[in-house]
């Protein structure tokens, strides 16, 4: 289950899981979204480039950390009402990615029984190294919604 606006205090934070990156992520991005720049999939042009190798997507590791609020979020979202971010290193295949995501801010909403917050995000490599930072933020109900169709099995028995 997801937390609740009234469940998120300014300062809580949230750790993913590391991941390990691999040309199959930047393949499978790079087909999602259509870039095919030779930084991300040609060794010998990247090899002439500012790093000497192939770097990951910046897409890529921006999406890990947005990713992480489907958990953090999972039943008590409404909506995301924006985000940015910014890189601050490379990343290459082989390096494992973890983010920390922090309340920094929340205010109630007007119309709806919950209200707006605003996540710092920071994600780092296995060195510690700060690879992106931004803010996200969300719509945040104060109700559950329910994931299951009432109508399944699952939503019957989730109800009784």
């Amino acid at each position: 289950m997801g937390a609740t606006y009234d469940e998120l205090e300014i300062g809580k934070t949230f750790l993913s899981n590391p991941v390990t990156l691999t040309m199959a992520h930047t393949l499978l991005l790079g087909s999602l979204i259509h870039n095919w720049h030779p930084s991300h999939i040609n060794q010998d042009y990247a090899s002439r480039g500012p790093f000497g190798k192939v770097i990951m997507h910046g897409e890529l590791t921006h999406s890990l950390t947005v990713g992480e609020f489907s958990k953090i979020l999972f039943d008590t979202s409404l909506g995301q009402l924006g985000a940015s971010y910014r890189l601050t290193a490379p990343v290459f295949e082989g390096d494992t990615i973890y983010t920390e995501i922090v309340v920094k801010e929340k205010r109630p909403s007007k119309k709806r029984s919950g209200g707006v917050v605003t996540f710092g995000m920071t994600a780092y490599k296995q060195d510690g190294t700060i690879v992106s930072e931004g803010e996200a933020t969300f719509l945040v109900g104060n109700e559950r919604i329910q994931v299951y169709s009432p109508h399944t099995p699952a939503g019957k028995a989730r109800a009784s």
